[in-house]
């Protein structure tokens, strides 16, 4: 996995001088221990940055997008899990000039001095033969100007990884401390070295706040699977093949100019397969309109923008149409229309791939009332 940070001149000198990265809301201040007002529009802001960062894994790549200079820099390397800093201590506060709530530690993987320019990595199209072979993850986001932690598939972080070896003739910069050069809009080997000496052993765990939280929750159950998609083995045996090797996943995956977006994707390798699964979260009971508008688009839009990029790999596909929901208790008009409507699907579902075979639609239903939350 690769995660894109959006930076902007200052703050990216303390982190290359400090080793993190890190996202906020403003100046707001977020509390772990209880919800937020204001009809949830904190609250949901507050957990969208929750599942946003809790993707990260020890290992994963690391780039950071510079507002200023409008540039990639890397390559760095996820060092731990993610924290929370709170606002009363805001370490490095005065120093970013703002306040970042969710931290991760980071390390040098293969850091090279100088970054890709936005239309390079973005515009360029002197080397593009097709159109799923341009960063659409980036290019959406800057459409929408929205999230400060990102993510790019393994084929774009492949092409960004390729043009920052072009850019610095294959050279890469030494050592472990570094610092932004304002003038050059470079990275510079720095001759001090900086600890990062906050506290990191703060818990992002959304399970209180999932068991506990009235009206809207899917950016609450988004959080829940980006944390433990890959530790809770109901959650795991439910989105996984059998000896799976290689995970990706994504959340909020903007899937067209008009902002529509997926809740989940997951791509799964084993020896023999790659399964994406495409996750549609609901808190509450599902209805038929589900399948028959929104998956279907969904299932198009990564039929032809993810699975050529894979194809490389000589694997079967499969894209697995998913529905994570509140189970429909009892036979009413909506759950017999919404099975109609996957009896309907799953009928044709074979013949709707192009790159990619699809899959019945499979459905994982959840009960909060435990914590933490009960997959079945």
């Amino acid at each position: 996995m690769t995660h894109v940070f959006i930076v902007n001149e200052r703050t990216f000198n303390i982190h290359l001088q400090y080793m993190f990265a890190g996202t906020g809301y403003s100046t707001f201040q977020p509390t772990l221990n209880s919800l937020l007002p204001a009809k949830y529009t904190h609250e949901n802001t507050f957990t969208g940055m929750i599942a946003d960062i809790s993707k990260v894994r020890n290992g994963d790549k690391v780039l950071f997008y510079v507002t200023g200079c409008k540039k990639f820099f890397g390559v760095f390397e996820i060092q731990g899990t993610p924290f929370f800093e709170p606002l009363n201590t805001n370490y490095l506060g005065v120093e970013l000039d703002k306040y970042l709530p969710f931290r991760v530690k980071i390390k040098p993987y293969r850091v090279f001095a100088e970054g890709i320019s936005e239309q390079i990595a973005l515009d360029d199209i002197a080397t593009i033969n097709k159109p799923y072979e341009m960063c659409w993850s980036m290019i959406y986001r800057k459409l929408t100007g929205m999230r400060g932690c990102s993510f790019l598939t393994d084929f774009e972080m492949s092409k960004m990884e390729s043009l920052l070896m072009s850019i610095n003739n294959n050279q890469t910069l030494t050592g472990n401390a570094f610092c932004y050069d304002h003038t050059n809009y470079s990275v510079s080997i720095s001759v001090n070295h900086f600890a990062y000496q906050g506290l990191t052993n703060q818990s992002l765990s959304i399970n209180n706040r999932l068991s506990v939280v009235n009206g809207s929750h899917e950016g609450h159950v988004q959080a829940y699977i980006t944390q433990n998609f890959d530790k809770d083995p109901l959650l795991i045996a439910k989105l996984f093949p059998t000896n799976t090797s290689k995970i990706w996943i994504g959340n909020e995956v903007i899937c067209s100019v008009g902002e529509k977006r997926i809740d989940v994707l997951t791509i799964a390798e084993t020896d023999r397969e790659i399964q994406i699964r495409v996750i549609e979260l609901k808190d509450e009971r599902p209805l038929s309109s589900l399948i028959t508008n929104q998956i279907p688009w969904y299932i198009k839009w990564v039929d032809q923008y993810i699975v050529p990029n894979l194809l490389v790999n000589n694997k079967p596909i499969t894209i697995v149409p998913t529905i994570f929901a509140y189970e429909h208790k009892r036979n009413t008009v909506n759950k017999r229309a919404f099975d109609a409507a996957i009896n309907n699907f799953n009928s044709q579902a074979t013949t709707i791939g192009i790159n990619a075979s699809v899959g019945n639609i499979e459905c994982i239903y959840y009960d909060r009332t435990q914590n933490p939350i009960k997959i079945y």
